[in-house]
């Protein structure tokens, strides 16, 4: 949500510090002896949950999301 109000209200050049992309933070968890997994796809979600909570060890599940849309409450904000 912070790089989308950073987008509304400076303009979409002007967005500093909320811009992550290609974050391996999965890899840094390995690197830290945890464990790591990447989820690209919702149906991995899940399974990636389940193995963690199995797994009984620390476990970092990252999850690359779509940052086109707008989260519903910044759109409720917009209309005040």
């Amino acid at each position: 949500a912070s790089q989308h109000f950073q987008e509304l209200a400076a303009g979409p050049n002007r967005v500093t510090g909320t811009r992550l992309s290609d974050a391996r933070y999965h890899d840094v968890a390995t690197g830290f002896g945890c464990h790591g997994v990447h989820v690209r796809e919702i149906a991995a979600l899940g399974p990636a949950i389940r193995e963690a909570f199995a797994r009984g060890e620390p476990t970092c599940i990252n999850v690359e999301i779509d940052l086109a849309p707008f989260p519903p409450e910044l759109l409720l904000l917009m209309k005040r």
